[in-house]
């Protein structure tokens, strides 16, 4: 039986795109910077950004104009890091210490 291909959700891909660049800003990111970083238009950028706002993933500062990773997206990467740390074993932290 071939194996089935994964169809890509573009919308989705984008969004993520978009918290990768968030995240690794350590100030707030403006809608332009945004856009361009991600080669997106500016109005498709300010969708995806409105709507990961909605979700709580995305805030923007009191003034409209920068954008910035909300704490939701931090407990999230917490709640995976303690997860990932209370199920390895020893064997699997004496691999990561050789990293």
């Amino acid at each position: 039986m071939p194996a089935r291909q994964t169809r890509e959700v573009r919308a989705l891909t984008r969004g993520l795109r978009l918290l990768e660049i968030l995240a690794v800003e350590s100030r707030g990111v403006s809608l332009n910077e945004i856009a361009a970083v991600a080669g997106l238009a500016r109005s498709s950028t300010y969708r995806l950004l409105q709507t990961l706002i909605l979700n709580g993933y995305v805030v923007q500062d009191d003034s409209g104009g920068q954008y910035s990773p909300s704490l939701k997206l931090l407990m999230l990467s917490n709640e995976m890091v303690q997860d990932t740390s209370a199920s390895l074993t020893e064997s699997d932290e004496t691999r990561l210490d050789g990293l």
